[in-house]
């Protein structure tokens, strides 16, 4: 397996409030974005408590039948911890974090999911296995805008579920297998709201290294405004 990870600040802000992992060893490989909010540090410091939670949490005993119930776990505690601190910090804004995961293991791939940071599977194909938790989307759903018009709308930023913001939350937890060859793009907002998903699988199958894949992406996403902070990891199932 071939991996890739990247962060830029942007263009416009002042800190980068994304944050990433990756973990991959012989039993598994776990990968994950997180995009942060509650203005200040607050959501630079709970998107770094995400990540923080996996990089420590136990995946030595990991088997297929238990990375649902890991996930769940995960996601939980990530949540009841942001939540207590955004609490003890009087956050008024709701500190709080997306957090898209995909955990791997012989070939199939559970995903985790609260927020809007997108997790996509490139083959022949472009798809976008998450849904976003979003305002914009919602409307989508009603039929009362169409995707063109998401992409624009004024409250396109607004998500509608966020780890922290509520003493409980809801994860989507979705699985898929994978092919030799597929790739993976896991992203905060800050690259899809800039690139259509048309141009991200241009952009790949160029076939040029991982590392330079992203490096483009992100410097299309600053050419085109970088208003906010851009993180993406590429995966090749090899």
């Amino acid at each position: 397996m071939e991996f890739s990870a990247k962060t830029d600040i942007g263009n416009i802000k002042d800190n980068n409030e994304d944050s990433f992992i990756t973990i991959s060893n012989e039993n598994v490989s776990i990968f994950a974005v997180a995009d942060g909010m509650g203005g200040h540090d607050f959501g630079e410091e709970a998107s770094h408590i995400a990540v923080t939670y996996i990089k420590e949490s136990d995946k030595d005993s990991l088997c297929q039948e238990t990375i649902k119930d890991y996930i769940t776990d995960i996601f939980n505690k990530i949540n009841e911890k942001i939540h207590l601190t955004g609490l003890m910090k009087n956050s008024v804004l709701g500190m709080g974090t997306t957090l898209t995961m995909a955990v791997i293991m012989k070939n199939h791939m559970f995903i985790g999911h609260v927020g809007d940071s997108r997790l996509y599977l490139i083959n022949q194909t472009i798809r976008q296995l998450t849904k976003d938790h979003s305002y914009v989307e919602e409307l989508i759903d009603k039929g009362m805008i169409t995707e063109k018009e998401a992409k624009t709308h004024p409250k396109k930023n607004i998500i509608t579920r966020a780890l922290g913001t509520a003493k409980r939350i809801a994860v989507d937890i979705i699985e898929q297998p994978l092919n030799d060859k597929d790739i993976l793009l896991i992203c905060s907002d800050g690259l899809s709201n800039m690139l259509e998903d048309s141009e991200i699988k241009e952009i790949v199958d160029v076939g040029d290294s991982l590392d330079i894949t992203n490096e483009k992406m992100i410097k299309i996403a600053k050419e085109r405004g970088g208003y906010d902070n851009i993180t993406v990891i590429t995966v090749k199932n090899i």
